[in-house]
Parts: structure tokens; sequence; C-alpha cells
């Protein structure tokens, strides 16, 4: 079974993508709420993958990416944002 990390600022998106990946066969092994903690979760857990929002306050996913990566640079992320440029 494919194990994920879901990482964003906003519990409630965290919830929603661990519900639908959980429905469709894949195991939410941890959840965190910034890159911070998405690194430190990475680490400790080794998932297959980890899906990350790009923009979060405080360590965002752009930070997470970079200690990953440092440490595995084979590591498998996603990497997603739901922040719209008012400005198109």
């Amino acid at each position: 079974m494919t194990s994920v990390i879901v990482a964003d600022d906003e519990h409630d998106v965290v919830d929603t993508l661990s519900f639908l990946l959980e429905q469709n066969g894949i195991n939410v092994i941890g959840k965190a709420y910034d890159g911070e903690e998405a690194s430190e979760l990475f680490f400790l857990h080794k998932p297959d993958v980890i899906l990350l929002d790009l923009n979060m306050p405080n360590y965002d996913g752009h930070y997470a990416i970079e200690k990953i990566k440092q440490k595995d640079p084979n590591a498998k992320i996603i990497a997603i944002s739901a922040y719209l440029d008012k400005h198109f």
C-alpha cells in the first residue's frame, strides 16, 4: 500500500485530502501543518510520497523541499498550491 504524508497549513484541506486518499486505498501516515513539521515527519516515517502545500506561513513548502532533497534527493514530492494571483 502506498504511504503518504499530507502537509498544508489549512487543517480542513489536510483532513479532506487525507480522507480522499484513504478512500482510495492510500495510507496517510502523517499530517503536517508547516514545512518544518512536514520535513520532520518525512524523515521519521519515510513515506512513498509527500503531498505538500507550497504557501504556508513560517516554514513553507519550499523550505520542506530543500530540507528533504538535501538528505533524500530521490524523495517523491507532489507540490500543491491554491494561491491565486489576482493580477492575471
